[in-house]
């Protein structure tokens, strides 16, 4: 799965074979052709365990060569 960063709690996911960049357009694009698109494979870190009164919070980290999905514990009160 492939997607575009756009800050700590969204990311732009790249949904389908077909990829239009610079003029271009790419039928069942290469992993190349998707990065030069500015797309990058996401990553998920494990999800902790949640126990009563408890919410999951998912944010992104942008790394040079993947997207990371990070899972944090928060009080649900």
């Amino acid at each position: 799965m492939y997607a575009k960063y756009l800050n700590q709690y969204e990311i732009q996911y790249y949904r389908g074979n077909v990829l239009r960049h610079e003029g271009m357009c790419y039928s069942n694009p290469k992993a190349e052709v998707i990065a030069l698109a500015g797309y990058k494979p996401v990553v998920d870190d494990e999800k902790p365990e949640l126990e009563e009164n408890q919410i999951l919070v998912i944010s992104y980290v942008d790394e040079p060569d993947l997207i990371r999905r990070v899972y944090t514990v928060e009080s649900a009160v």
